[in-house]
């Protein structure tokens, strides 16, 4: 099996060395034609030397694969847990599914509209916004092959992972300490909003932060490589998991290998800044660093000890302080990453949104619960259970609320969707950010998206040309967009208005 992935690979490394070393006009026409419009002359040349530098590098790690085994992840032996165990992955697993049927956030439907739907051919060879989660998008987009377009389905991807963080949550727990703490930090993940939240939307966060908790327990290079092929940030938990495991250098050296073939076409076709120069991945100046970093921090706080009672969540904060100090071998990985990440951020002078550290509140609440443990009775653990469901009803409470999402008219875009769907075939739509990916998703071809890259003159123009005209939103949002047509109310819902643009008479 080794030396097979070894021939193809090479064989790959050779297919692209030929289309790099093709003559300039046959490059250019193929690129071309690929891109759909005539490409410059400077894009033909940087995409040749990618590609040339790429396929020596290919042709390398296809040597080295022949050569060199891929070290085996470590075993780990599960322990088959008790009851209660069972039951609060059942909770935990009743609260996200309480949640798939919502509609979807901003990210959620602008990864299907912008990705899903044009095609593995061009996700997986165009980087062209950081919302595509690679990984997580072709499982998507082979959900959506049996399942269409069906949001409870689309987010299975992100349901499984984030069950699959439960187990991992407890095992790593149990290996740092003891039963009696793996029960109950197991208990605080099932229901902490981030792990609830973003097990039911179609995000890669939850995958990501499954392949880090597998890298802490297998030393896998295959985990590691499918967590950075899902998103780049898994650099963060990467370097973590480096600091903590030095000796597992040849399992990173395999995964980095894998994560450039997984990236391979990406990197060719539009090089490394897609990456690392992609709007919100873009570096900031240091008064800019200085004033966003603690805004960060707050905003990750509040999102940790969201659906916990806030005495409950400054118990955690304590604890889990107070287990750092105190050097507690289990609240070691959790101080490793902070200690990783804060000077990884200072010197590359980036903030990304709190959601990117989803990765590293297992490991807070295990470091919180090495604390908390000592003092509940292990006779006690079947009080768990009721805990865990009283915070899971808290928890789908809070990410059902109106104003959990970007805009609360998102809650209506089903309803007003399918009121589109009876207007007159040559009826056209206006919407703008961030309801714009939500009304493509459910009345796709009907919709004008005024989106956060959209040309201003190209959406009024195209508004402009449709025989009838509509516009969802209020009125001081349609006021801003400054048209010349008369908005007459059409259908009302509890957080928007279908208008009607009518010509002034």
């Amino acid at each position: 099996m080794r030396r097979l992935a070894a021939a193809a690979i090479a064989i790959a490394a050779i297919a692209l060395l030929a289309v790099g070393l093709l003559p300039a006009d046959r490059l250019h026409g193929f690129l071309s034609a690929g891109a759909g419009h005539s490409v410059t002359a400077g894009y033909v040349d940087a995409f040749r030397l990618r590609a040339i530098v790429c396929a020596m590098v290919a042709m390398a790690i296809a040597v080295a694969t022949w050569r060199i085994p891929l070290p085996s992840p470590a075993r780990e032996a599960w322990h088959s847990p008790g009851i209660v165990f069972w039951i609060i992955v059942a909770i935990g697993a009743a609260a996200r599914i309480a949640l798939l049927p919502l509609p979807p956030r901003y990210d959620e439907a602008f990864t299907v509209t912008e990705f899903v739907r044009h095609g593995p051919l061009s996700f997986l060879i165009l980087y062209k916004f950081p919302n595509n989660h690679v990984f997580h998008t072709l499982l998507v987009w082979l959900v959506s092959l049996v399942a269409g377009d069906r949001m409870w389905a689309l987010r299975l991807p992100a349901f499984i992972a984030g069950i699959g963080v439960l187990f991992a949550t407890y095992a790593l727990a149990r290996k740092w300490k003891d039963e009696n703490t793996a029960l109950i930090a197991t208990a605080l993940a099932a229901v902490a909003s981030p792990l609830v939240e973003y097990s039911a939307q179609a995000r890669g966060y939850t995958m990501l932060t499954l392949a880090f908790l597998l890298l802490l327990l297998l030393d896998s290079a295959i985990a590691l490589a499918l967590g950075m092929w899902t998103i780049p940030t898994m650099i963060y938990a990467a370097a973590t998991w480096g600091v903590l495991r030095i000796k597992a250098w040849r399992s990173a050296i395999a995964g980095g290998a894998i994560t450039f073939l997984l990236y391979l076409p990406m990197i060719v076709t539009s090089g490394v800044a897609t990456f690392t120069e992609n709007g919100v991945t873009r570096a900031v100046d240091l008064p800019t660093f200085a004033r966003e970093l603690p805004r960060m921090i707050a905003d990750l706080a509040r999102q940790w000890s969201f659906s916990f009672t806030m005495p409950l969540a400054i118990a955690i904060a304590i604890a889990a302080l107070i287990a750092v100090i105190r050097r507690a071998p289990a609240a070691m990985p959790f101080a490793a990453s902070i200690a990783v990440i804060l000077p990884m951020l200072l010197l590359t002078r980036r903030v990304p949104f709190a959601r990117v550290w989803i990765f590293v509140m297992p490991l807070y609440l295990i470091a919180a619960v090495s604390t908390i443990g000592d003092l509940v009775p292990k006779r006690a653990s079947w009080i768990l259970p009721v805990v865990t469901a009283l915070l899971a009803w808290n928890a789908v409470r809070a990410a059902s609320r109106p104003d959990f999402y970007e805009d609360p008219a998102m809650g209506d875009v089903p309803a007003i969707a399918a009121k589109i769907r009876t207007l007159p075939p040559d009826a056209r739509v206006l919407v703008t950010t961030p309801l714009d990916a939500s009304f493509e998703l459910y009345a796709p071809g009907r919709i004008v998206q005024d989106r956060f890259d959209s040309d201003p003159v190209a959406v009024r123009a195209a508004i402009m040309a449709a025989p009838r005209r509509y516009f969802v939103g209020s009125l001081d949002e349609y006021r801003r967009l400054q048209l010349p047509f008369t908005p007459t109310p059409v259908a009302r819902f509890p957080h928007a208005t279908l208008f009607e643009l009518r010509s002034p008479q």
